[in-house]
């Protein structure tokens, strides 16, 4: 018998993901992640299946995680990234048709990404940040203290890494003999190799400002023993994803040109440059006003956040390039020369997590979530048709049980803005009756709810809520302009929205007006401390990961100096009530709502400072219930990839407020 959504349903998460085409086309390997309950922590395996369809036939097992599988050219092997045997990440290489993975190299510590074979077979090329004292083994013989000594020294997620680099590495196919191809005090990322494996081109900030500024780079090639590095891109700006063209005599990237801090104010373009620094660099979606990134949020999927693929369609070269819109990430493609509008390959009501291509056939299988399962893999034709084929049913388990009902999307106009919202109603949900109700805000605030199936919102109309949520000003998915408005001026327009779809929410007649709640987390968090010291309509509140003060802010989060940009380029010292204007803790007197904060002690985002310093304003206000979670040895990311217990325990604090208070 069906049954509604519950939280521990976490622990049976089937999560598709890292789709890879082998060389002839035949066969897609793939990534599925799962939770193990007994050690609390996640399980990835590779699955491999034919690309038009069939059964799958899972590669790997145990308590692992294995991902970003990379065909060999040959097609006889994968090599993937593990953790395999308790070690850090490294490098393994498994038979596809039989036997074994083995160890290919022997990283002492830290993330590996980007992983790829050249074309010849002979070597593979990966981005490393080499971060020995987070091997277990190494920290049993070292002191523990840090000594900081450059700006950006940290980063949500990866955790301290003082004064290491990213740097692109090379490994031998045959016997793993590891070297780093780009040693030195700048990081570099996402190598790439040409088509006839003699170049390597990356992403690097090697400018005298660096540590200032990490979110810019530049496009540089290399050979394929480090030498030669020469950039081809000009002037600053922010770049990622460079791939070679079929003919290796020109690279694409994804970014922007301009400053650091400004992505809310750029397009994020598709580019063409040639190889040899002759001849313009063109930007080929000019006017395609949407982010090439993946900003679609939700608690079930790792999206691949930008997709850049080169292809054949007849006797024309195209790029595959995703677009963030309107509620969901799509797949266009574009001549090579550009001069022609984006043509819709894989659009519609999906969310594309993961794509790989095989450049001379004209197919790609993408990776794709919807707002009724967590991703399945679709056969994709390359030729404008937008026909995908489904190929699998591997999330199909998971939901067999479940009863719930898909959100319904919503449009309502605030003024002269109209905003995309959605409602989601409890299973069993009878007309005439009136529901307390939920309003969710997501974080960012440049990311967009959309099209994924959300747990969390599904553990709460399980319970018996309404469940609604939209995109309000400084969400992405709707152009440059729509993100961009709110810069420097958090609180107005994009409060301006919530009020104005939390009155459309209150009017609707299944939706008792006199019970509503409000929660986010990050940005969410954020709103939800804003709102609730800003009005008292709501009846209860949860702020999870908030920002509360940007003096805070500022100096302690791993981005903090970065809003100086939204404060026209000021400094707390040089503006102080500017920064006091936007912090929800300089309203912490006006709260007269029961406040539950949710924050990780290892946030080094929005650090958990900001709930303590709301938290402690209001207890020694004392106007209203407040208590503060704090989770042990957590990131930013707990709702999405915390450890398992954890995310669990989240989901029943926040249920058990509102069941107090709402």
């Amino acid at each position: 018998m069906a049954r509604s959504v519950r939280i521990d349903d976490l622990f049976r998460f089937i999560l598709p993901g890292s789709p890879a085409l082998s060389p002839d086309g035949a066969r897609v390997a793939f990534v599925v992640k799962r939770v193990n309950a007994k050690e609390n922590r996640y399980e990835s395996h590779l699955y491999v299946m034919p690309a038009k369809g069939g059964r799958a036939r899972q590669l790997t097992r145990g308590l692992v995680s294995d991902g970003a599988p990379t065909w060999s050219p040959d097609g006889q092997h994968l090599a993937f990234v593990s953790d395999r045997g308790g070690k850090a990440a490294n490098v393994w290489v498994l038979p596809v048709d039989g036997g074994e993975p083995w160890q290919l190299t022997d990283l002492k510590g830290g993330p590996v990404a980007s992983l790829s074979y050249s074309p010849d077979g002979k070597e593979l090329a990966f981005a490393h940040l080499e971060m020995p004292w987070v091997d277990p083994e190494a920290r049993k013989k070292q002191a523990h203290f840090k000594h900081v000594t450059r700006l950006y020294h940290k980063e949500d997620g990866t955790g301290w890494f003082g004064d290491a680099y990213w740097t692109i590495w090379k490994a031998q196919a045959s016997n793993g003999r590891a070297k780093a191809l780009t040693p030195g005090a700048h990081h570099d990322q996402f190598p790439s190799w040409s088509p006839d494996s003699k170049k390597i081109v990356f992403v690097t900030n090697r400018s005298a400002e660096a540590d200032r500024t990490p979110d810019l780079g530049q496009v540089c090639v290399m050979d394929r023993q480090g030498k030669g590095v020469r950039e081809i891109s000009r002037g600053t700006g922010s770049r990622e994803a460079p791939v070679f063209a079929l003919d290796g005599k020109h690279v694409y990237w994804v970014g922007y040109e301009g400053g650091s801090g400004e992505w809310l104010e750029h397009e994020h373009t598709v580019h063409r440059a040639p190889v040899d620094g002759k001849g313009p660099i063109r930007e080929l979606n000019v006017g395609h006003d949407r982010w090439a990134m993946n900003m679609v949020g939700t608690d079930t999927t790792s999206a691949q956040s930008t997709i850049v693929r080169v292809y054949r369609d007849g006797e024309q070269e195209r790029v595959l390039f995703g677009s963030d819109e309107d509620g969901s990430y799509r797949l266009y493609s574009l001549p090579a020369e550009g001069g022609a509008p984006p043509r819709l390959e894989f659009g519609g009501k999906v969310s594309v997590i993961g794509t790989s291509v095989r450049a001379d056939l004209g197919i790609a299988i993408a990776c794709a979530a919807t707002t009724a399962d967590t991703g399945e893999l679709y056969r994709v034709r390359l030729d404008g048709s937008n026909e995908p084929q489904r190929l699998t049913q591997l999330t199909k388990p998971f939901f067999r049980p479940l009863k719930f009902n898909l959100p319904e999307e919503v449009r309502i106009k605030n003024g002269k803005t109209e905003l995309q919202g959605w409602v989601l109603k409890p299973p069993g949900f009878r007309a005439g009756k009136k529901y307390p109700t939920l309003i969710e805000v997501h974080g960012g605030p440049m990311t967009q709810y959309g099209e994924a199936w959300f747990h969390e919102m599904h553990v709460l109309a399980g319970k018996g809520w309404v469940v609604a949520y939209c995109n309000p000003r400084g969400s992405s998915g709707r152009g440059t302009d729509f993100s961009g408005c709110i810069e420097g001026e958090w609180g107005e327009k994009d409060w301006s929205d919530i009020q104005a779809f939390s009155d459309w929410v209150a009017k609707q007649p299944y939706v008792d007006s006199k019970r509503l709640g409000i929660l986010g987390g990050s940005y969410g968090g954020y709103m939800s401390l804003w709102a609730v010291g800003h009005t008292n309509r709501y009846k209860a509140a949860c702020a999870q990961r908030n920002a509360a003060d940007f003096w805070i802010h500022w100096g302690s989060s791993d981005y903090g100096w970065f809003r100086t940009k939204f404060f026209g380029g000021k400094h707390p010292w040089d503006a102080p009530g500017e920064y006091h204007k936007v912090s929800p803790a300089f309203y912490a007197q006006n709260v007269r709502t029961p406040l539950l904060l949710i924050h990780s002690e290892g946030d080094l985002r929005c650090p958990i400072a900001e709930s303590e310093m709301m938290f402690t304003a209001m207890k020694l206000l004392g106007k209203a219930p407040c208590e503060l979670v704090r989770f042990e040895g957590e990131f930013h990311g707990l709702s999405r990839g915390g450890k398992p217990r954890n995310r669990e325990e989240r989901l029943k604090r926040i249920v058990d407020w509102f069941e107090r208070y709402l």
